[in-house]
């Protein structure tokens, strides 16, 4: 009787490992940090980097070969997938964020034309 209960005891444990291995490996996979990138609708290659540091860049490469990089601290919180960009340059503002194992879509309301919006990279790395 004891060697069973033994036996059950080891299996259940088992299971919790597994379940806390997926939810390591989703959650990296579903993770800010790395780079994303997106062509805009002028053919301007935008590259965002996130460091795990919470610092990160972003990298222009223009239609005509010119290139431009501008580097930028942000706050990310996961649970409420908020992300605040904090710097000098064009990504700067608050952004609701949805991330899949590809895609990363930053939500913005555009005061300009007074409507939601939002911009959409894909993973690169």
């Amino acid at each position: 009787m004891m060697l069973f209960a033994l036996t059950i005891t080891g299996l259940a444990f088992t299971g919790c490992s597994d379940d806390e291995d997926e939810a390591v490996q989703q959650s990296q996979t579903n993770s800010l940090v790395g780079k994303w990138r997106q062509t805009n609708s002028s053919g301007t290659v935008i590259t965002l980097t996130f460091n795990s540091n919470r610092t990160g860049n972003c990298h222009y490469k223009f239609p005509n070969g010119n290139t431009e990089t501008e580097k930028f601290e942000y706050q990310y919180i996961p649970i409420d997938l908020y992300l605040r960009v904090i710097g000098d340059c064009q990504l700067e503002g608050d952004y609701d964020v949805t991330i899949t194992a590809t895609k990363l879509r930053l939500g913005f309301y555009d005061y300009e034309y007074g409507a939601s919006n939002y911009y959409e990279f894909t993973r690169v790395q």
